[in-house]
């Protein structure tokens, strides 16, 4: 994840502003939202319907994702400990 961040880091000027928004003055945040909700709507302007449905499909795809995170890392501790359990009361070969 943090290979991630320094690569965004990097994008010529989106990095510069994230890079402002986290290291800048402290208005700089709203700035970089601002900037974040006027790209949105002019693409949205600029190529319409089809990226309205293609940034739900993604938020979706991502919720989706986040919810079988959730719900998987409980049953994988939950096996985990579970098999160390077994692992101890189980007699040496």
């Amino acid at each position: 994840m943090e290979q991630v961040g320094r690569l965004a880091l990097r994008a010529p000027v989106f990095g510069w502003m994230i890079h402002d928004a986290i290291n800048g003055l402290p208005d700089a945040k709203y700035y970089f939202a601002f900037n974040v909700v006027i790209v949105y709507a002019l693409l949205v302007y600029l190529i319409g319907f089809p990226f309205l449905i293609l940034t739900a499909d993604l938020l979706a795809f991502l919720a989706l994702g986040f919810i079988i995170y959730m719900s998987a890392a409980d049953s994988f501790s939950a096996a985990s400990r579970n098999y160390a359990r077994f692992m101890k009361t189980r007699a040496p070969v």
